[in-house]
């Protein structure tokens, strides 16, 4: 199976394909169902590292704004 069609897939068709795999009882099943569970674990892993970026984004939009007030109050002050 090559990597552009697992892209293709949604979410729920590679749980399906992954269930149906696993239940058979053959060698290369094995792999097939790894092959589907590891692209449902590549996804949730950009998902969360995604999640992550925004909220580091925010963190640093806040502590960019922080920085300027303090700049603008010692000029002020100063």
């Amino acid at each position: 199976m090559d990597v552009a069609h697992l892209r293709a897939l949604t979410d729920d068709e590679l749980i399906r394909r992954h269930d149906a795999v696993a239940a058979e009882d053959v060698g290369d099943a094995t792999h097939r169902s790894t092959v589907y569970f590891d692209e449902l674990r590549a996804r949730v892993a950009e998902q969360e590292i995604e999640e992550m970026m925004r909220r580091i984004r925010g963190l640093l939009a806040i502590i960019g704004l922080l920085l300027v007030a303090t700049l603008l109050a010692v000029i002020v002050v100063g």
